[in-house]
């Protein structure tokens, strides 16, 4: 058997924290959707601001601007919505839900 096809291994790398961390993000991420919280999907920069899609469980989606050192606040893996960001700087709605548009 290959060791990197072990428990042990996989421990000893750090896998097992990982996969654990992960699970822990993932359950976070469904309690927000289900409280009926939009969760950070993506996003795009634009000439110093950052244009943020936010996702429901439903499909549900809102887009927002907000600075860049507002965007970056918070940490990709983290789960954030749009009142996670207000309470880091201002945030705007956008008027439209396409990343490359700049309304």
């Amino acid at each position: 058997m290959r060791e990197y096809l072990t428990k042990e291994y996989h421990r000893k790398n750090g896998c097992e924290e990982q996969s654990m961390e992960f699970a822990r993000r993932h359950q976070e991420q469904l309690k927000l959707l289900q409280q009926g919280q939009l969760v950070r999907s993506s996003a795009l920069g634009h000439n110093g601001r950052v244009k943020v899609l936010f996702a429901g469980l439903t499909g549900e989606k809102e887009a927002y601007w907000m600075s860049a050192k507002t965007y970056r606040a918070i940490p990709l893996l983290a789960n954030a919505t749009v009142t996670h960001y207000r309470r880091i700087g201002r945030v705007i709605k956008a008027k439209s839900l396409d990343l490359y548009d700049p309304a």
